[in-house]
C-alpha cells in the first residue's frame, strides 16, 4: 500500500515554498532596483560635473596647453578622472594620466556617442587604471555649434558595488530573518490546523474499534466542526444499529439453536453455510467440521442430492427422503426455501428437517387400518344388501309398508355404505401403488380422456339437464395414465354435476402453458368460501355437511384428486366465489 503523507507534511513545505519563492523574488527585484538607482545617481552626478567642467572651461577661456594641468588640478579636487577629447579622437588633457601617451580615444563608446547625439555613457573596464568605471561624455561646441572639445568624467563603480554589497548582506540577513520568522509561523499554524483532524482521526480510529460512546470535541473551524458533528450524529446512530443489530441476532441465534427442527443453511454452490444445534445431532458432526462441507458429502444420498440440486434453483421445494443413519431408516421432511442476502440476491437455500418417520408409520398404520377394514366390510355389506333386496322382492313383505319402509332404508344406507367403501379402496390402492410399477403412463391424446369422462357422467348430467362443454386443442398428448386421470375427471364433473343448478352448464377446458397442461372443470353452482378451500381436499371433509349426505357425497372424492395429480407430477388450484362457481384446474407436466 502506497505510503502516504500526513496533512502537517503537506501545507508546512508549501508554506515554506511559497515564503522563500517570494522572498528570493522581493529580495531579487530590491537588489536589482537598488542597482540601477546607485547606478543612475552615478550617471547624473558625473553628468551633472561635465557640465560644470564644460561651462569652467567655457568661462576661463582655457587654451590647450593649459588643459592637461588644470585636469590634474580639479580632477584631484573632485575625486573625478577628468579628460578632454578632440573631435578627432586625440586626448588634450587628463586628470590621471599623461595626454601624451594615451591612445586615440576616437573609438571610445561614450565618446563616438557624445559627437553623435550631444551625450555618452557607458559602463567597462578601463585598462589604464585596471578598474570598472563609469564613464559621461558631453560635446563642448563653439558659437557656430563647432564641436571643440568633448568632455569626459568617469567614477570607479568599485566603491558603489562595495556599498551595494553591504547593503544587499543587510537584506538578505534581514530576508533570511524573515524567512526563519515566516518558517515558525507557518509551522505553528500548520499544526493548529493538523490537530484537530489528527484529534478526528484519533476519534475515528476509536469508533472504529467499537468505542462509540466517546464524543468527538468541536474544533473551532467551522468547516471540522460541522464534520467532527457529523461524525458524533454518525457514531451515535451506527451504536444503536449494531445494538439493534446484536440484539436481533442474539434473538435469532436463541430461536435458531432452541428449534427443534434441524436447520440447515447452503450456498448457490451447495456448500454448507450454517446449521444449528439439531442439525449437528442429527449429522453427528460439530458446525466447524461441516462448514464448507458439501451436505451430499455428509449424508450419502442420491435423493438428496438431486433435492439439493433443484432447491438452490427454486424458491419452495418440499419432499420426503428415506435416509439409512446408523443401521436404521428415517423418513425425513425436507422444506426448502430460498436464501436470500441484504441486497435481495439469492445467495443460496434454507433446508429445515423433520424426522417424520413416527409420523408417516402412523399414516401407513390409519392407511393400512382404512384398507383391511373396507375389505372385511365389503363381504358383510354386500350380504347385507343382497339380502335387503330379496326381502323387498317378497310379494309378501310388500304388503307391509312400514317394512317395506325400512328395508328400503336400510337397502340405501347400505349402498352409501359401499360406494365409501369402494372410494376408501380405490384410495388406499392409489396411495399403496407404485408409480413405476402399478400405472401404466403412455402418450395418450388428452381428448380422448375427457370425452370418456363425459360419457361416464351423461347419466347424471341428462338428470339435472345440465350441458357439457369441451375445449381441448386437437392433438394434445400427455404422458398419464388414462384410468387415474379420467378417475379424477369423473370426480370433479360429479363434484360439479352435484352443486350446480338445472339447466345451467358445465365446462371442460384444457390448453398448453409453457411446458405445462391446465385441465378445468368449470361450473356455474354455489361455490365454495375462501375459508374452506385449503381443507376440501381431506378426506371426509364436508364444507356443508348435511347437503353433501343428501346429495350422496362420500367425502372422498377431491382426496382422490389430489392424490392422482400427485401421482403425476403435477398439482391442483382452485377458484372459488359463494354463488357464482367453482373452477378446479389440474396442473399436468409435459414430461413424465
Amino acid at each position: 500500500m502506497k505510503k502516504r503523507k500526513k496533512i502537517l507534511h503537506q501545507i508546512y513545505p508549501t508554506y515554506l515554498l511559497i515564503t522563500f519563492v517570494s522572498l528570493f523574488f522581493v529580495t531579487w527585484f530590491v537588489f536589482h532596483t537598488l542597482n540601477g538607482f546607485f547606478l543612475n545617481e552615478t550617471r547624473r552626478n558625473l553628468t551633472a560635473r561635465a557640465e560644470l567642467v564644460k561651462h569652467y572651461i567655457q568661462a576661463a577661456g582655457l587654451a590647450e596647453p593649459a588643459l592637461d594641468a588644470w585636469c590634474k588640478t580639479a580632477g584631484t579636487a573632485a575625486r573625478t578622472r577628468i579628460t578632454l577629447v578632440l573631435p578627432s579622437g586625440r586626448v588634450v588633457g587628463d586628470s590621471e594620466e599623461d595626454p601624451a601617451r594615451m591612445e586615440n580615444h576616437a573609438d571610445r563608446t561614450e565618446i563616438a556617442e557624445a559627437l553623435r547625439t550631444g551625450f555618452g555613457s557607458s559602463l567597462r573596464y578601463s585598462a589604464t587604471l585596471e578598474k570598472q568605471m563609469m564613464y559621461v561624455a558631453l560635446p563642448m561646441t563653439e558659437e557656430n555649434r563647432t564641436v571643440r572639445l568633448v568632455i569626459r568624467t568617469a567614477l570607479p563603480v568599485t566603491s558603489i558595488y562595495s556599498a551595494l554589497d553591504d547593503i544587499k548582506f543587510n537584506i538578505f540577513a534581514a530576508a533570511l530573518l524573515l524567512a526563519l520568522l515566516v518558517a515558525l509561523v507557518s509551522l505553528i499554524i500548520s499544526r493548529n490546523i493538523a490537530r484537530p483532524i489528527r484529534d478526528m482521526e484519533q476519534g475515528a480510529r476509536r469508533f472504529a474499534g467499537g468505542d462509540l460512546s466517546s464524543k468527538l470535541v468541536l474544533p473551532a473551524s467551522a468547516e471540522l466542526a460541522s464534520l467532527a458533528h457529523a461524525m458524533n450524529d454518525m457514531a451515535g446512530r451506527l451504536d444503536e444499529r449494531i445494538k439493534t443489530a446484536i440484539r436481533q441476532k442474539n434473538e435469532l441465534n436463541a430461536v435458531f439453536s432452541s428449534m427443534t427442527e434441524a436447520v440447515i443453511a447452503i450456498g448457490n454452490d451447495e456448500k454448507i453455510l450454517r446449521v444449528n444445534h439439531a442439525a449437528e445431532t442429527f449429522l453427528r458432526k460439530s458446525r466447524q467440521a461441516l462448514h464448507g462441507q458439501f451436505l451430499y458429502e455428509v449424508i450419502r444420498n442420491h435423493g438428496l442430492k438431486k433435492f439439493i440440486e433443484s432447491a438452490v434453483k427454486t424458491d419452495r421445494m418440499e419432499a420426503d427422503l428415506l435416509f439409512e443413519l446408523d443401521e436404521k431408516t428415517y423418513i425425513i421432511n425436507i422444506h426448502a426455501s430460498a436464501l436470500m442476502d441484504e441486497t435481495g440476491e439469492r445467495m443460496g437455500a434454507l433446508l429445515i428437517l423433520n424426522d417424520v418417520t413416527r409420523m408417516r408409520q402412523l399414516e401407513t398404520m390409519r392407511k393400512d387400518f382404512a384398507a383391511n377394514v373396507s375389505h372385511e366390510l365389503k363381504t358383510p355389506l354386500t350380504a347385507i344388501q343382497g339380502f335387503t333386496e330379496t326381502l323387498l322382492a317378497e310379494p309378501s313383505i310388500g304388503e307391509n309398508t312400514h317394512v317395506v319402509r325400512c328395508l328400503e332404508i336400510i337397502a340405501k344406507n347400505t349402498k352409501r355404505l359401499t360406494t365409501i367403501i369402494d372410494d376408501l379402496l380405490k384410495l388406499s390402492e392409489i396411495e399403496h401403488a407404485d408409480r413405476q410399477k402399478d400405472f401404466n403412463f403412455q402418450e395418450t391424446p388428452l381428448a380422448d380422456v375427457i370425452n370418456s369422462a363425459a360419457a361416464i357422467c351423461s347419466p347424471d348430467l341428462d338428470r339435472k339437464q345440465l350441458k357439457l362443454e369441451r375445449d381441448c386443442p386437437a392433438g394434445l398428448t400427455l404422458p398419464i395414465d388414462s384410468f387415474l386421470l379420467e378417475l379424477a375427471l369423473v370426480n370433479l364433473v360429479e363434484n360439479a354435476v352435484k352443486y350446480s343448478p338445472e339447466n345451467s352448464e358445465v365446462r371442460i377446458s384444457a390448453e398448453d402453458k409453457d411446458g405445462e397442461v391446465h385441465v378445468s372443470v368449470i361450473d356455474h353452482g354455489v361455490g365454495i368460501a375462501e375459508a374452506h378451500i385449503s381443507r376440501i381436499f381431506e378426506r371426509f371433509y364436508r364444507v356443508d355437511k348435511a347437503r353433501s349426505r343428501e346429495l350422496g357425497g362420500t367425502g372422498l372424492g377431491l382426496a382422490i384428486v389430489k392424490h392422482v395429480v400427485q401421482i403425476h407430477g403435477g398439482g391442483i388450484e382452485v377458484q372459488s366465489t359463494p354463488g357464482k362457481g367453482s373452477v378446479f384446474t389440474l396442473i399436468l407436466p409435459r414430461l413424465a
